[in-house]
């Protein structure tokens, strides 16, 4: 099997790497074709040692023979390269390993005057006695510090550590039921999975690679009478033109303050992260639609744009009460038009500030609605 096909079939990843984590549970299980046709390609191979992540692996690397142990000829697991013995009994008993292990005590280096074993322990030494002048912390020590950190150090925001909202990240998908399939997101990602793999093995096609050459030779066939170009000509065309009218349009609504809307974006963007946004709806569903269709986005009822604009200051537009998760088609059709007008923004800001002694945001006041960083043109 070549590189591409392995990745068709979902058993390598694009960077090259083994795809361990869905190889046995979604993949193979389901394909007992695919699994049949793996087992006869690797036949050489003995089951009780090597699994499906050698199989795959000597597939890759084409292997085409198993790999045995130095001293008593037994299997030993192919995808750990590193091992020579099977044990560590037939390690100690090999003449080849003694004379190896001999000649580390006793070969001496002319430079140094000590043996390897000696240098290598003294290299050892340094690292874990070695204290870092910054943090006063041994290279040791800082090790243990960044794994306590992800085990112990609680989140503000989410009262949880690291550690716990990966593993209930994980549990989510694994555990949680989905009211309209009535199946968990890891059985339903186990389906899609199936189902391409067996167009692929029947057609010998990947599903959206098929897909893809339909559309591209509905669209080349379908030429337009009026204009002469085909339907993927005549969509690069037309979206090449809305792209650059709506360029224009925006460079003209700036009125030549590029670089000040530059800040300003910025500003609203570092709102919106310190923003509690998380706990507000659909944030489940929050995702790039390049990879996810259902994906949403979040979104600033009133836009960003229209915000400099209108010299609202951007701690109002990056506030949690103009955030809102909406399907990304809905969020790509809206632009930089706004959901909510300029006085349900302000009076939503004002009913939001908790603190007594917070001046609430006049609409009319040029000093508070202005944001301090730009000049007045």
């Amino acid at each position: 099997m070549e590189l591409i096909e392995l990745q068709n079939l979902m058993l390598v990843r694009k960077n090259g790497e083994i795809n361990k984590g869905a190889l046995n549970r979604y993949i193979l299980s389901k394909n007992e074709l695919l699994q049949n046709r793996i087992n006869e390609l690797t036949s050489f191979l003995d089951p009780s040692i090597n699994n499906n992540y050698d199989r795959v692996f000597c597939l890759l690397n084409k292997i085409t023979e198993p790999k045995k142990c130095k001293f008593c000829e037994k299997q030993i697991k192919v995808s750990k390269q590193y091992k020579t013995y099977c044990s560590i009994k037939c390690t100690n008993n090999c003449p080849v390993h003694k004379e190896k292990q001999l000649k580390t005590y006793t070969t001496i280096d002319q430079a140094t005057g000590k043996s390897s074993a000696m240098i290598n322990a003294e290299k050892l030494s340094i690292m874990l006695n070695t204290v870092d002048e910054k943090t006063g912390l041994t290279k040791a020590q800082l090790t243990g510090k960044k794994t306590s950190k992800t085990i112990s150090m609680v989140d503000a925001l989410t009262g949880t550590t690291i550690a716990k909202e990966r593993g209930k990240k994980i549990s989510k998908t694994v555990m949680n039921i989905d009211a309209l399939t009535g199946t968990t997101i890891a059985k339903e990602r186990g389906k899609k999975i199936s189902e391409h793999l067996n167009i692929m093995l029947e057609t010998g096609e990947y599903e959206s690679e098929r897909r893809a050459k339909m559309a591209l030779h509905t669209m080349k066939m379908d030429i337009d009478v009026n204009t002469g170009l085909n339907r993927s000509q005549l969509r690069a065309y037309y979206g090449a033109l809305t792209k650059e009218l709506k360029n224009q349009s925006v460079i003209s609504m700036l009125g030549g303050k590029r670089k000040e809307f530059t800040t300003y974006y910025r500003l609203v963007k570092s709102f919106t992260r310190q923003s509690n946004y998380k706990s507000l709806p659909n944030f489940d569903y929050w995702g790039n639609h390049a990879t996810d269709e259902n994906a949403y986005h979040l979104d600033h009822k009133y836009s960003i744009l229209r915000g400099f604009i209108d010299n609202i200051p951007a701690i109002i537009i990056g506030n949690i009460v103009n955030l809102e998760f909406i399907p990304y088609k809905e969020n790509l059709k809206k632009g930089y038009k706004c959901s909510i007008n300029k006085n349900e923004l302000i009076a939503n800001y004002n009913a939001s500030i908790s603190s007594p002694t917070a001046k609430p945001v006049d609409i009319d006041d040029s000093i508070m609605v202005s944001p301090t960083f730009l000049k007045n043109g």
